[in-house]
């Protein structure tokens, strides 16, 4: 769990307009690469540790390895910047799910002994261009969209507070890790919800920046920070506290006021529907897994190393969940095995541990997905298939897609097609938070 951020909508700094987006290498794999390709569609100016460079001309390609020139003992880093302000550069061999239409602001390029770092220096605003339609899709309402945007715009600035890579001096990268950053084009109503929202960010009640988590779609329910550090915090320090997503709660919220916080829950709702919820219509509001034939060699592989440790299992007698957080959610697992026992702590190495990689999970809608490295969420129940006293497969019946904390972006949408507001939606899944721009 990333430690919680002190700025203060009067403390923080009003001149943070520029983010340093780290780029990772085709399919986010690495964020060393070996050599890069670039071009521009404008002339680009070459600067080798501040001084002027080469210009390379429009449409001009340009590869670049770390001992290979400009690189040199006394050149580590290089910036190259667009002749023109609207000069967009590409980028070769990414493989990013888009019609490449460039990067806007500048490349900088750094050389290490493991390679070359890439990043992207633009305005924030310009960032969450792309980023909005890469998280959320751009076909979603726009009050949807601009919940997106105040979400994406608060996380963005709050690594610019507290960096990512700080040894890049980056303030965060394009993946899943932090946000999905120039993976879809940019599209006139996204940039909307952009334009709609320009510098407003999210406050906690105590004047601190919100962390403005979000996921893809909810089982009815959410969950809080317990679900990462497997550590219950005491209810009142947290508004990321679980809670259910639901119709009537909303109206609660628009009437008399809203108690949707949720304690510690079982997760025998996953095996009906609630039409109350807000996501009940959505393929992944329900689905099920099953592993057949477990194979324990992989399943102690990964198990070998969630934990870091010893796990060489002969056989696993058992697979049990050991304790759920708020909304029902796994937080514990216990795998036995003889004598032995392990836990596996929070809700991704979960997901992780129960992951074969070749498994197809079934959508409510009956499509099937291939589940690579998770499972689709922790909001499961989990039942074992036995020969005797060993585990042989395992079944889970569950519910929503991914990690369950903040905000719902499905639920988002449909709360914006029943009519709620940007501002509702995020009352109702950042609790008290208060809307502020920042300058």
């Amino acid at each position: 769990m990333e430690k919680e951020l002190r700025a203060t909508p009067d403390s923080a700094p009003k001149n943070m307009e520029e983010i340093r987006v780290l780029i990772k290498t085709k399919n986010f794999e690495s964020i060393f690469h070996e050599r890069i390709k670039l071009h521009g569609d404008v002339a680009l100016r070459v600067i080798c540790e501040g001084a002027e460079g080469e210009m390379l001309a429009k449409g001009q390609a340009w590869e670049l390895q770390k001992d290979a020139p400009p690189f040199s003992r006394d050149v580590r880093r290089i910036r190259i910047v667009p002749e023109k302000s609207e000069g967009r550069i590409f980028l070769e061999g990414l493989e990013r799910n888009r019609a490449d239409e460039g990067y806007r602001g500048l490349m900088e390029v750094q050389a290490w002994p493991e390679g070359l770092v890439v990043i992207n220096q633009l305005n924030l605003e310009e960032y969450l261009l792309s980023v909005v339609p890469s998280e959320m899709p751009a076909t979603y309402p726009h009050e949807a969209l601009k919940a997106q945007a105040v979400c994406a715009r608060t996380y963005a600035y709050g690594r610019m507070l507290q960096p990512g890579y700080p040894e890049f001096d980056a303030h965060l990268d394009d993946s899943t890790a932090f946000q999905v950053y120039h993976n879809v084009g940019e599209s006139p109503s996204a940039t909307n919800a952009v334009e709609d929202t320009k510098g407003m960010v999210l406050w906690t009640t105590n004047g601190r920046l919100a962390e403005t988590y979000y996921y893809s779609t909810s089982c009815g329910r959410g969950t809080g920070p317990e679900a990462w550090t497997a550590e219950m915090p005491e209810a009142k320090d947290s508004y990321l506290r679980g809670r259910r997503i639901t119709k009537s709660e909303m109206d609660k919220r628009s009437g008399d006021g809203m108690d949707a916080f949720l304690n510690r829950a079982e997760a025998d709702f996953l095996l009906g529907e609630d039409p109350d919820d807000y996501e009940q219509g959505e393929a992944w509001y329900r689905w099920s897994y099953s592993v057949e034939n477990l194979n324990v060699e992989a399943f102690s592989e990964r198990l070998r190393r969630l934990l870091g440790e010893e796990a060489l299992l002969d056989a696993i007698n058992d697979v049990t969940v050991l304790e759920r957080g708020t909304g029902g959610i796994a937080i514990k697992l216990l795998v036995c095995s003889g004598e032995k026992e392990y836990v596996i702590r929070g809700e991704r190495n979960v997901r992780e541990l129960l992951c074969d990689g070749h498994s197809m999970a079934v959508l409510k809608d009956g499509k099937s997905y291939l589940c690579e490295t998770l499972v689709p969420s922790a909001f499961f129940l989990l039942t074992t298939s036995k020969i005797g006293e060993n585990v042989v497969g395992y079944t889970l019946k569950g519910g929503g897609f991914g990690h369950g904390i903040g905000m719902s972006q499905n639920g988002a949408k449909r709360m914006a097609e029943e009519g709620r507001s940007a501002e509702e939606i995020l009352g109702f899944f950042y609790g008290d938070c208060q809307l502020s721009r920042i300058d």
